[in-house]
Protein backbone atom coordinates (compact mmCIF):
# COMPACT_ATOMS: atom_id res chain seq x y z
CA UNK A 1 0.00 0.00 0.00
CA UNK A 2 2.92 2.89 1.42
CA UNK A 3 4.72 1.55 -2.30
CA UNK A 4 1.64 1.84 -4.45
CA UNK A 5 0.93 5.20 -2.33
CA UNK A 6 4.96 6.76 -3.79
CA UNK A 7 4.30 5.60 -6.48
CA UNK A 8 1.16 7.51 -7.05
CA UNK A 9 3.06 10.68 -5.17
CA UNK A 10 5.95 10.66 -8.03
CA UNK A 11 3.86 9.83 -10.79
CA UNK A 12 2.05 13.13 -9.81
CA UNK A 13 5.06 15.04 -9.21
CA UNK A 14 6.72 13.95 -12.81
CA UNK A 15 3.07 14.85 -14.69
CA UNK A 16 3.24 19.00 -12.62
CA UNK A 17 6.67 19.17 -13.65
CA UNK A 18 5.93 18.00 -17.31
CA UNK A 19 3.59 20.56 -17.35
CA UNK A 20 5.47 23.57 -15.54
CA UNK A 21 8.27 22.70 -18.58
CA UNK A 22 5.66 22.82 -21.07
CA UNK A 23 4.85 26.08 -19.72
CA UNK A 24 8.03 26.91 -19.93
CA UNK A 25 10.10 25.73 -22.78
CA UNK A 26 13.44 27.16 -22.15
CA UNK A 27 16.62 27.46 -23.90
CA UNK A 28 19.63 25.62 -23.33
CA UNK A 29 23.11 26.06 -24.80
CA UNK A 30 26.18 24.29 -23.80
CA UNK A 31 30.00 25.48 -25.15
CA UNK A 32 32.78 23.57 -24.77
CA UNK A 33 36.07 24.24 -26.89
CA UNK A 34 34.79 24.35 -30.88
CA UNK A 35 31.61 22.50 -29.99
CA UNK A 36 28.22 24.37 -29.45
CA UNK A 37 24.77 22.42 -28.51
CA UNK A 38 22.01 23.80 -28.66
CA UNK A 39 18.68 22.52 -26.85
CA UNK A 40 15.09 23.09 -24.87
CA UNK A 41 15.04 22.47 -21.39
CA UNK A 42 12.67 19.51 -22.10
CA UNK A 43 15.35 17.71 -24.30
CA UNK A 44 18.18 18.26 -21.95
CA UNK A 45 15.79 17.16 -18.97
CA UNK A 46 15.14 13.70 -21.00
CA UNK A 47 18.65 13.36 -21.89
CA UNK A 48 20.11 13.99 -17.98
CA UNK A 49 17.03 11.21 -17.23
CA UNK A 50 18.32 9.15 -19.87
CA UNK A 51 21.57 9.37 -18.86
CA UNK A 52 20.91 8.99 -14.95
CA UNK A 53 18.90 5.47 -16.17
CA UNK A 54 21.58 4.04 -17.88
CA UNK A 55 23.94 4.69 -14.88
CA UNK A 56 21.85 3.13 -12.97
CA UNK A 57 21.16 0.16 -15.23
CA UNK A 58 25.71 0.19 -15.76
CA UNK A 59 25.44 0.57 -11.93
CA UNK A 60 23.62 -2.95 -11.58
CA UNK A 61 25.23 -4.60 -13.66
CA UNK A 62 28.70 -4.17 -12.28
CA UNK A 63 27.42 -5.13 -9.12
CA UNK A 64 25.78 -8.58 -10.73
CA UNK A 65 29.02 -8.76 -12.18
CA UNK A 66 31.32 -8.63 -9.35
CA UNK A 67 28.79 -10.07 -6.88
CA UNK A 68 26.64 -12.41 -8.41
CA UNK A 69 28.47 -14.45 -11.17
CA UNK A 70 31.60 -16.85 -10.72
CA UNK A 71 33.99 -13.80 -11.62
CA UNK A 72 33.45 -12.69 -8.82
CA UNK A 73 36.10 -12.14 -5.93
CA UNK A 74 34.04 -13.37 -3.15
CA UNK A 75 32.67 -16.35 -5.69
CA UNK A 76 35.92 -17.41 -6.52
CA UNK A 77 36.94 -17.09 -3.28
CA UNK A 78 34.32 -19.43 -1.96
CA UNK A 79 35.21 -21.33 -4.54
CA UNK A 80 38.54 -21.86 -4.11
CA UNK A 81 37.99 -22.76 -0.43
CA UNK A 82 35.09 -24.98 -1.17
CA UNK A 83 37.80 -27.13 -3.99
CA UNK A 84 40.42 -26.68 -1.06
CA UNK A 85 38.37 -28.35 1.35
CA UNK A 86 37.54 -31.03 -1.00
CA UNK A 87 41.11 -31.69 -1.28
CA UNK A 88 41.57 -31.91 1.86
CA UNK A 89 39.10 -34.83 2.65
CA UNK A 90 40.25 -36.62 0.01
CA UNK A 91 43.81 -36.43 1.13
CA UNK A 92 42.84 -37.51 4.40
CA UNK A 93 40.70 -40.35 2.59
CA UNK A 94 43.72 -41.44 0.31
CA UNK A 95 45.95 -41.27 3.63
CA UNK A 96 43.68 -43.18 5.46
CA UNK A 97 43.70 -45.91 2.42
CA UNK A 98 47.39 -45.94 2.21
CA UNK A 99 46.99 -44.49 -1.04
CA UNK A 100 50.44 -42.52 -1.33
CA UNK A 101 50.28 -40.77 -4.70
CA UNK A 102 46.87 -40.13 -4.40
CA UNK A 103 47.38 -38.24 -1.44
CA UNK A 104 50.24 -35.97 -2.35
CA UNK A 105 48.40 -35.10 -5.58
CA UNK A 106 44.99 -34.01 -3.11
CA UNK A 107 47.68 -32.39 -0.80
CA UNK A 108 49.16 -30.44 -3.15
CA UNK A 109 45.82 -29.35 -4.65
CA UNK A 110 45.24 -28.12 -0.88
CA UNK A 111 48.04 -26.18 -0.64
CA UNK A 112 47.45 -24.93 -3.64
CA UNK A 113 44.03 -23.58 -2.88
CA UNK A 114 44.15 -23.01 0.97
CA UNK A 115 47.62 -22.29 0.86
CA UNK A 116 50.16 -22.96 2.95
CA UNK A 117 48.11 -23.56 6.30
CA UNK A 118 49.21 -25.73 9.13
CA UNK A 119 46.60 -28.48 7.80
CA UNK A 120 47.54 -28.49 4.51
CA UNK A 121 51.62 -28.69 5.40
CA UNK A 122 51.04 -31.44 7.49
CA UNK A 123 48.69 -33.17 4.71
CA UNK A 124 52.01 -33.15 3.04
CA UNK A 125 54.12 -34.60 5.27
CA UNK A 126 51.81 -37.41 6.20
CA UNK A 127 51.90 -38.02 2.14
CA UNK A 128 55.53 -37.87 1.45
CA UNK A 129 56.01 -40.25 4.77
CA UNK A 130 53.73 -42.77 3.51
CA UNK A 131 55.67 -42.73 -0.13
CA UNK A 132 58.59 -43.09 1.60
CA UNK A 133 59.74 -39.62 0.62
CA UNK A 134 61.71 -38.58 3.91
CA UNK A 135 63.31 -35.68 2.07
CA UNK A 136 59.51 -34.55 1.36
CA UNK A 137 58.22 -34.87 4.74
CA UNK A 138 61.05 -33.13 6.47
CA UNK A 139 60.79 -30.26 3.98
CA UNK A 140 56.78 -29.76 4.63
CA UNK A 141 58.29 -30.18 8.36
CA UNK A 142 60.65 -27.94 8.37
CA UNK A 143 58.18 -25.49 6.88
CA UNK A 144 55.84 -26.19 9.71
CA UNK A 145 57.83 -25.44 12.32
CA UNK A 146 58.62 -22.72 11.14
CA UNK A 147 55.08 -21.04 11.99
CA UNK A 148 54.21 -19.23 15.05
CA UNK A 149 51.05 -20.52 15.29
CA UNK A 150 51.81 -24.51 15.12
CA UNK A 151 55.19 -24.94 14.77
CA UNK A 152 55.35 -27.37 17.80
CA UNK A 153 53.47 -29.86 15.40
CA UNK A 154 56.63 -29.14 12.71
CA UNK A 155 59.04 -30.14 15.40
CA UNK A 156 57.20 -33.07 16.63
CA UNK A 157 56.98 -34.86 13.15
CA UNK A 158 60.88 -34.04 12.29
CA UNK A 159 61.60 -35.30 16.15
CA UNK A 160 60.02 -38.52 14.86
CA UNK A 161 61.36 -38.31 11.18
CA UNK A 162 65.44 -38.30 13.55
CA UNK A 163 63.89 -41.09 15.09
CA UNK A 164 63.05 -43.26 12.41
CA UNK A 165 66.64 -42.32 11.01
CA UNK A 166 68.20 -43.50 14.24
CA UNK A 167 69.60 -39.75 14.17
CA UNK A 168 69.67 -39.85 17.96
CA UNK A 169 71.98 -36.15 18.46
CA UNK A 170 69.07 -34.47 15.68
CA UNK A 171 66.34 -35.65 17.83
CA UNK A 172 67.70 -34.15 20.98
CA UNK A 173 68.14 -31.16 19.15
CA UNK A 174 64.64 -31.06 17.88
CA UNK A 175 63.47 -31.38 21.50
CA UNK A 176 65.17 -28.78 23.23
CA UNK A 177 64.07 -26.49 20.43
CA UNK A 178 60.37 -27.61 20.83
CA UNK A 179 60.78 -27.07 24.53
CA UNK A 180 61.52 -23.88 24.21
CA UNK A 181 58.58 -23.39 22.19
CA UNK A 182 56.18 -25.27 24.43
CA UNK A 183 57.29 -25.86 27.95
CA UNK A 184 53.89 -27.20 29.51
CA UNK A 185 54.20 -30.04 26.35
CA UNK A 186 53.54 -33.77 27.30
CA UNK A 187 54.66 -34.70 23.80
CA UNK A 188 58.51 -33.77 24.45
CA UNK A 189 58.15 -35.41 27.79
CA UNK A 190 57.03 -38.75 26.10
CA UNK A 191 59.48 -38.28 23.55
CA UNK A 192 62.33 -37.38 25.95
CA UNK A 193 61.29 -40.52 27.43
CA UNK A 194 61.43 -42.24 24.21
CA UNK A 195 65.23 -41.38 23.24
CA UNK A 196 66.29 -42.49 26.58
CA UNK A 197 64.84 -45.78 26.23
CA UNK A 198 66.41 -46.09 22.79
CA UNK A 199 69.64 -44.91 24.17
CA UNK A 200 69.40 -47.11 27.22
CA UNK A 201 69.79 -44.30 29.64
CA UNK A 202 67.61 -46.37 32.11
CA UNK A 203 67.54 -44.15 34.92
CA UNK A 204 66.58 -41.30 32.44
CA UNK A 205 64.28 -42.82 31.18
CA UNK A 206 62.80 -43.78 35.09
CA UNK A 207 62.74 -40.39 35.98
CA UNK A 208 61.10 -39.04 32.84
CA UNK A 209 57.95 -41.71 33.42
CA UNK A 210 57.54 -41.20 36.98
CA UNK A 211 57.21 -36.76 35.83
CA UNK A 212 54.33 -38.91 33.09
CA UNK A 213 53.02 -40.82 36.22
CA UNK A 214 52.67 -37.31 37.86
CA UNK A 215 51.22 -35.52 35.40
CA UNK A 216 48.37 -38.61 34.70
CA UNK A 217 49.16 -38.50 31.36
CA UNK A 218 49.86 -42.67 31.55
CA UNK A 219 47.41 -44.61 32.59
CA UNK A 220 48.26 -46.44 36.27
CA UNK A 221 48.91 -50.26 34.79
CA UNK A 222 50.88 -49.27 31.51
CA UNK A 223 53.24 -47.02 33.62
CA UNK A 224 53.30 -49.82 35.91
CA UNK A 225 54.49 -52.08 33.24
CA UNK A 226 56.95 -49.44 31.62
CA UNK A 227 58.74 -49.13 35.08
CA UNK A 228 58.94 -52.74 35.34
CA UNK A 229 60.49 -53.45 32.32
CA UNK A 230 63.07 -50.32 33.01
CA UNK A 231 63.82 -51.80 36.40
CA UNK A 232 64.34 -55.41 34.82
CA UNK A 233 66.85 -53.73 32.23
CA UNK A 234 68.75 -52.11 34.88
CA UNK A 235 68.69 -55.29 36.85
CA UNK A 236 70.43 -57.34 34.07
CA UNK A 237 73.08 -54.20 33.20
CA UNK A 238 73.94 -54.44 37.00
CA UNK A 239 73.92 -58.37 36.67
CA UNK A 240 76.37 -58.30 33.99
CA UNK A 241 78.65 -55.88 35.57
CA UNK A 242 78.74 -58.26 38.78
CA UNK A 243 77.01 -56.00 41.50
CA UNK A 244 74.55 -59.01 42.06
CA UNK A 245 72.80 -57.11 45.49
CA UNK A 246 72.05 -54.16 43.26
CA UNK A 247 70.90 -56.53 40.51
CA UNK A 248 68.74 -58.62 42.86
CA UNK A 249 67.42 -55.26 44.59
CA UNK A 250 66.42 -54.23 40.51
CA UNK A 251 64.53 -57.62 39.47
CA UNK A 252 62.74 -57.72 42.83
CA UNK A 253 61.32 -54.22 42.58
CA UNK A 254 60.22 -55.16 38.88
CA UNK A 255 58.40 -58.06 40.16
CA UNK A 256 56.69 -55.83 42.59
CA UNK A 257 55.93 -53.55 39.36
CA UNK A 258 54.32 -56.60 37.21
CA UNK A 259 54.27 -59.79 38.84
CA UNK A 260 54.12 -61.48 35.27
CA UNK A 261 57.61 -60.47 34.30
CA UNK A 262 59.18 -63.83 34.00
CA UNK A 263 62.33 -62.97 33.59
CA UNK A 264 62.60 -60.78 36.39
CA UNK A 265 61.61 -63.75 38.70
CA UNK A 266 63.98 -66.10 36.69
CA UNK A 267 67.01 -63.85 37.74
CA UNK A 268 65.66 -63.04 40.86
CA UNK A 269 65.43 -66.52 41.71
CA UNK A 270 69.39 -67.35 40.38
CA UNK A 271 70.67 -64.38 41.82
CA UNK A 272 68.69 -65.28 45.17
CA UNK A 273 70.00 -68.96 44.86
CA UNK A 274 73.75 -67.99 44.62
CA UNK A 275 73.21 -65.39 47.49
CA UNK A 276 72.58 -68.57 49.68
CA UNK A 277 69.33 -67.55 49.87
CA UNK A 278 66.71 -70.79 49.06
CA UNK A 279 63.87 -69.18 51.26
CA UNK A 280 63.71 -66.68 49.22
CA UNK A 281 64.40 -68.07 45.83
CA UNK A 282 61.42 -70.46 46.30
CA UNK A 283 58.92 -67.95 47.57
CA UNK A 284 60.03 -65.59 44.35
CA UNK A 285 59.24 -68.53 41.87
CA UNK A 286 56.21 -69.96 43.74
CA UNK A 287 54.92 -66.47 43.26
CA UNK A 288 55.69 -65.91 39.79
CA UNK A 289 54.32 -69.16 38.79
CA UNK A 290 51.11 -68.20 40.27
CA UNK A 291 50.90 -64.57 38.39
CA UNK A 292 51.58 -66.76 35.13
CA UNK A 293 52.79 -70.27 34.39
CA UNK A 294 56.16 -70.51 31.82
CA UNK A 295 58.81 -73.16 31.50
CA UNK A 296 61.64 -70.53 32.16
CA UNK A 297 60.32 -70.97 36.30
CA UNK A 298 60.44 -74.65 35.92
CA UNK A 299 63.86 -74.74 34.37
CA UNK A 300 65.10 -72.11 37.31
CA UNK A 301 63.53 -74.50 39.87
CA UNK A 302 65.64 -77.61 38.73
CA UNK A 303 69.15 -75.40 38.57
CA UNK A 304 71.59 -76.84 40.73
CA UNK A 305 69.93 -80.57 40.63
CA UNK A 306 70.30 -81.39 37.27
CA UNK A 307 72.40 -84.36 38.04
CA UNK A 308 69.75 -85.28 40.85
CA UNK A 309 67.61 -88.31 39.61
CA UNK A 310 64.39 -88.02 38.13
CA UNK A 311 62.34 -88.11 41.75
CA UNK A 312 64.23 -85.57 43.15
CA UNK A 313 63.50 -83.06 40.75
CA UNK A 314 59.80 -83.80 40.06
CA UNK A 315 59.60 -82.67 43.48
CA UNK A 316 61.45 -79.99 43.08
CA UNK A 317 58.49 -79.26 40.50
CA UNK A 318 55.69 -79.87 42.71
CA UNK A 319 57.13 -77.44 45.16
CA UNK A 320 56.54 -75.35 42.79
CA UNK A 321 53.41 -75.89 40.94
CA UNK A 322 51.50 -77.78 43.35
CA UNK A 323 50.95 -81.68 43.17
CA UNK A 324 49.96 -83.12 40.23
CA UNK A 325 49.19 -79.51 38.37
CA UNK A 326 47.31 -80.38 35.83
CA UNK A 327 48.59 -76.87 34.08
CA UNK A 328 49.87 -77.31 30.12
CA UNK A 329 53.84 -76.24 31.14
CA UNK A 330 53.89 -78.25 33.96
CA UNK A 331 52.73 -81.68 32.16
CA UNK A 332 55.05 -80.81 29.43
CA UNK A 333 58.05 -80.38 31.70
CA UNK A 334 57.14 -83.67 34.05
CA UNK A 335 57.22 -85.31 29.93
CA UNK A 336 59.93 -84.15 29.31
CA UNK A 337 61.70 -85.27 32.65
CA UNK A 338 59.92 -89.21 31.64
CA UNK A 339 61.29 -88.99 28.74
CA UNK A 340 64.99 -87.98 29.90
CA UNK A 341 64.68 -90.75 32.60
CA UNK A 342 62.96 -92.96 29.96
CA UNK A 343 59.89 -93.62 31.74
CA UNK A 344 57.68 -93.84 28.43
CA UNK A 345 54.37 -94.99 30.57
CA UNK A 346 54.94 -91.20 32.49
CA UNK A 347 55.70 -89.62 29.65
CA UNK A 348 52.62 -91.04 27.74
CA UNK A 349 50.10 -90.61 30.17
CA UNK A 350 51.24 -86.50 30.34
CA UNK A 351 51.06 -86.18 26.77
CA UNK A 352 47.59 -87.81 26.33
CA UNK A 353 46.33 -86.05 28.84
CA UNK A 354 48.06 -83.00 26.70
CA UNK A 355 46.03 -84.26 23.75
CA UNK A 356 42.90 -84.73 25.47
CA UNK A 357 42.74 -80.96 27.11
CA UNK A 358 42.30 -80.12 23.21
CA UNK A 359 44.08 -77.53 20.95
CA UNK A 360 48.10 -78.88 22.20
CA UNK A 361 50.75 -77.38 20.74
CA UNK A 362 53.51 -78.60 18.36
CA UNK A 363 55.69 -79.00 21.14
CA UNK A 364 53.44 -81.92 22.77
CA UNK A 365 53.53 -83.31 18.56
CA UNK A 366 57.18 -83.09 18.78
CA UNK A 367 57.32 -84.66 22.00
CA UNK A 368 55.11 -87.63 20.66
CA UNK A 369 57.39 -88.00 17.98
CA UNK A 370 60.24 -88.18 20.43
CA UNK A 371 58.61 -90.63 22.21
CA UNK A 372 57.76 -93.42 19.12
CA UNK A 373 61.15 -93.36 18.00
CA UNK A 374 62.52 -93.61 21.59
CA UNK A 375 60.02 -96.39 23.04
CA UNK A 376 59.04 -98.49 19.79
CA UNK A 377 61.73 -97.22 16.95
CA UNK A 378 58.65 -96.48 14.95
CA UNK A 379 59.72 -93.51 12.57
CA UNK A 380 56.32 -93.57 10.62
CA UNK A 381 54.63 -93.47 13.49
CA UNK A 382 57.42 -90.70 14.67
CA UNK A 383 56.83 -88.60 11.05
CA UNK A 384 53.15 -88.47 11.53
CA UNK A 385 53.62 -86.87 14.67
CA UNK A 386 55.77 -84.14 13.66
CA UNK A 387 53.31 -83.58 10.04
CA UNK A 388 50.73 -82.70 13.08
CA UNK A 389 53.18 -80.16 14.86
CA UNK A 390 53.74 -78.45 11.44
CA UNK A 391 50.40 -77.36 11.36
CA UNK A 392 49.50 -77.03 15.03
CA UNK A 393 48.89 -74.47 17.08
CA UNK A 394 51.83 -72.33 17.50
CA UNK A 395 53.97 -72.42 20.33
CA UNK A 396 54.09 -69.48 22.92
CA UNK A 397 56.76 -66.52 21.97
CA UNK A 398 58.14 -63.26 23.40
CA UNK A 399 55.49 -61.50 21.39
CA UNK A 400 55.39 -57.51 20.82
CA UNK A 401 51.46 -56.56 21.48
CA UNK A 402 52.19 -53.48 19.52
CA UNK A 403 53.61 -54.77 16.52
CA UNK A 404 53.27 -58.66 16.45
CA UNK A 405 56.82 -59.02 16.39
CA UNK A 406 58.23 -62.46 18.28
CA UNK A 407 61.42 -62.73 19.55
CA UNK A 408 62.65 -66.15 21.38
CA UNK A 409 64.08 -64.39 24.64
CA UNK A 410 62.31 -61.56 26.54
CA UNK A 411 63.93 -57.62 25.88
CA UNK A 412 63.04 -54.73 27.67
CA UNK A 413 62.09 -52.79 24.03
CA UNK A 414 61.12 -54.55 20.90
CA UNK A 415 63.63 -54.20 18.13
CA UNK A 416 61.21 -54.18 15.74
CA UNK A 417 59.05 -51.26 16.90
CA UNK A 418 60.91 -49.55 19.77
CA UNK A 419 57.74 -50.42 22.10
CA UNK A 420 58.70 -50.23 26.04
CA UNK A 421 57.86 -53.19 27.59
CA UNK A 422 55.49 -54.74 24.92
CA UNK A 423 56.87 -58.07 25.00
CA UNK A 424 54.08 -60.50 26.57
CA UNK A 425 54.18 -64.60 26.48
CA UNK A 426 51.48 -65.12 24.19
CA UNK A 427 50.84 -67.21 20.81
CA UNK A 428 50.80 -64.71 18.02
CA UNK A 429 47.88 -65.46 16.54
CA UNK A 430 46.45 -64.29 20.12
CA UNK A 431 47.31 -60.70 19.18
CA UNK A 432 44.16 -58.21 18.86
CA UNK A 433 44.11 -56.96 15.00
CA UNK A 434 45.53 -53.45 16.55
CA UNK A 435 48.66 -55.04 17.38
CA UNK A 436 49.67 -55.76 13.61
CA UNK A 437 48.71 -53.14 12.18
CA UNK A 438 50.18 -50.66 9.55
CA UNK A 439 50.51 -46.80 11.16
CA UNK A 440 49.01 -44.45 8.21
CA UNK A 441 49.70 -41.07 10.12
CA UNK A 442 53.04 -42.16 11.81
CA UNK A 443 54.87 -39.06 12.19
CA UNK A 444 52.73 -37.89 15.17
CA UNK A 445 51.42 -40.75 15.97
CA UNK A 446 55.03 -41.34 18.63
Amino acid sequence: MRRLLLIMILAFVAAVAAAWLADHPGHAVIDWQDWRIEMSAVTLTLLIMGLTFVMLLLFRLLIWLFRDTPFAPEQRRARRQRKGMEAVHEALAALGGGRGRDATRNAEDAIKNLGATPLTLLLRAEAAHLKKDLHGAHEALSALAEREDSGVLGFRGLVALALQNNDLAEARALLAAAQTRDTDSLWVRELSNKLAVREGRWTEARAALKDLRRLKAIEPTEADRQEAALAQAEAVEADLAGNGTEALDFAREALKLDPRLTPAAVLAARLARGAGRSGMRDSILKDAWIARPHPDLLRAALQGIENEIPATKLHRLAEITGPDSILPEARLMRATLALEDEDWDAARLELDALLRAGHPSAEVYELLATLETAEHGDSIRAAEWQRTARTATHDKHWTCGDCGATRPHWAAVCTSCGGLGTLDWQTPGDLPLAATRRETFGLLAG
